[in-house]
């Protein structure tokens, strides 16, 4: 039996390659939302997007300003960290931020 033949892509690898190819079209980053809550069992979540000026919220409300705690993680993800994380807000809940690269397609 050719076991490379019958080989296919799990339903993650499938998920993410359509993320990757479907960038910042309609849906993308509620799509990256789901897929972000679902790998890390999260209450809450937000996609950013580095703006001109400061850090957008792509998903899940489109255009609002997110805490300044969510900014900050975003910023040391996006320099060089990958994964920053930091206990935030009133309850001291565990926030999490990764860099995933460009929000807009290459090529």
């Amino acid at each position: 039996m050719n076991v490379s033949a019958s080989r296919t892509m799990d339903p993650l690898s499938e998920r993410l390659a359509r993320l990757r190819a479907h960038r910042r079209e309609p849906g993308w980053a509620d799509e990256l939302l789901t897929l972000g809550r679902e790998l890390t069992m999260a209450e809450a979540g937000a996609v950013l997007v580095r703006g001109a000026a400061a850090w957008e919220t792509l998903a899940p409300v489109p255009e609002q300003e997110p805490p300044p705690a969510w900014a900050a993680l975003a910023e040391d993800a996006a320099n060089g960290r990958v994964i920053a994380a930091a206990a935030t807000g009133s309850q001291g809940r565990w926030c999490f931020a990764v860099a995933i690269g460009p929000a807009e397609p290459s090529g």
